[in-house]
């Protein structure tokens, strides 16, 4: 009987400690999986005059501000030398609008997306991610835009290609 007791409280100690540390680790695991950005990176498009073909290269801007339409938060303020973005999407509604800021350009960038419920786990719960349905922007400095990727989640991928001509 004893060794029954002994065995029992034996268990209930090794499983009580398993599942504090599980627990930690889901807890740090669920704050980091819970960041959904939207990635942007900037294109430079030139013409090769020597053979007549496109030549697209990353490009780095000079001066970038970045505000949500619609909200008071400025995302990025005067950033110096940057040719990558990640910008959260409206998580209530089915469309996000950016204002960009190229120096003394400005062009709007309009997103619309389908949003998603994705379940991650009972400690975790649900996240909200997206599928890009449409991007459109107007034209001061912003040429054109691709959607590279349409998915975005928490892996950080580059959904949106700018791209200005030179």
């Amino acid at each position: 009987m004893k060794n029954t007791s002994l065995i029992s409280l034996l268990f209930i100690v090794i499983f009580g400690l398993a599942f504090s540390f599980n627990s930690c680790n889901t807890d740090d695991t669920c704050r980091k999986s819970r960041i959904v950005l939207l990635g942007m990176n900037f294109y430079l498009d030139t013409i090769n005059h020597l053979n007549n073909r496109l030549v697209v290269q990353k490009l780095s801007i000079d001066s970038l501000w970045v505000k949500g339409v619609g909200t008071d938060s400025v995302l990025y303020s005067n950033r110096k030398s940057i040719n990558t973005v990640k910008l959260p999407l409206n998580s209530f509604a089915e469309e996000s609008k950016f204002h960009f800021q190229f120096n003394t350009f400005t062009d709007t960038v309009t997103i619309r997306h389908k949003n998603i419920n994705e379940f991650l786990s009972l400690e975790c719960g649900y996240i909200r991610t997206f599928e890009i349905d449409t991007v459109i922007s107007t034209k001061n400095f912003i040429d054109s835009i691709s959607v590279t990727n349409n998915l975005v989640n928490t892996f950080y991928v580059e959904n949106i290609q700018i791209h200005h001509n030179k």
